[in-house]
C-alpha cells in the first residue's frame, strides 16, 4: 500500500513530466507559429514590386528571433519587419516629406535612375540631368523628365506634397489569427485534440 508520502511523491514525479510535456508542447508550437508567420508575412512582402536597383531587403525584411527564458520570463519568439516605415503598409497613410517627395517614376527607374537618398542626393542628381531635364507642372506637382536623342520627352521624377498609400500588408492581422490557433495546437499534441 502506498502511504501519504507515496502519493505525494507519485503525484508530483507525474506533475513534473505532465508539466515537461507541456512545456515541450508550448515550445514546438511557438516556434513553428513563429516560423508561419515568417513565412506567411514574406508571400505579402514578395507581392511588392522589386526595384531594378533593389538588392530585395525589403522583400526578405521579417525576422525571428528567439529570446530565451530569463528572470521568471517564459521562452518567447520575436517576429518583426525590419523596416522601420513598414506600419505605412500595414495601415494605409498619406506620407509627406519635409519639404517635398521627389518620386522616381517607372520610366526612370527602367532608364536606370536611382531613388533619391542620402547617398544619391537630388542636388546631385539635378547636377547630372539639368542641361537635358525639363520641369513640367501637373495638377498634384512637378514632373521632372528628360529628353532623348530622338528629341522625346521622358519623364523620370515626380515632386509632390504627398502621396497616400492604400493598406497593402497584414502583419498584424494573421499574427492573431495563428496565435488564436495556438491553444488548439499545444492541446493536439498534448493528445487532448
Amino acid at each position: 500500500m502506498l502511504n501519504i508520502a507515496d502519493q505525494n511523491r507519485a503525484t508530483r514525479e507525474f506533475m513534473r513530466s505532465e508539466l515537461k510535456g507541456l512545456e515541450a508542447a508550448n515550445k514546438a508550437v511557438l516556434r513553428s507559429t513563429a516560423a508561419a508567420l515568417k513565412r506567411e508575412v514574406g508571400k505579402q512582402l514578395r507581392k511588392f514590386k522589386k526595384g531594378v536597383n533593389s538588392n530585395g531587403s525589403f522583400q526578405r525584411a521579417v525576422k525571428v528571433k528567439e529570446l530565451q527564458p530569463r528572470g521568471g520570463l517564459p521562452l518567447a519568439e520575436v517576429v518583426r519587419l525590419g523596416v522601420p516605415f513598414m506600419d505605412v503598409f500595414e495601415e494605409g497613410s498619406t506620407v509627406t516629406g519635409k519639404t517635398n517627395l521627389i518620386i522616381l517614376l517607372p520610366k526612370g527607374e527602367a532608364l536606370g535612375f536611382r531613388r533619391i537618398s542620402k547617398g544619391n542626393p537630388w542636388a546631385a542628381v539635378w547636377a547630372r540631368i539639368k542641361a537635358r531635364a525639363k520641369v513640367i507642372p501637373v495638377s498634384d506637382g512637378t514632373v521632372i523628365a528628360v529628353t532623348d536623342r530622338t528629341g522625346a520627352t521622358l519623364p523620370i521624377y515626380k515632386i509632390q506634397k504627398s502621396v497616400t498609400l492604400p493598406k497593402k500588408l497584414s502583419f498584424y492581422d494573421t499574427a492573431e489569427a495563428l496565435a488564436a490557433r495556438m491553444p488548439d495546437e499545444v492541446n493536439r499534441l498534448l493528445g487532448g485534440g
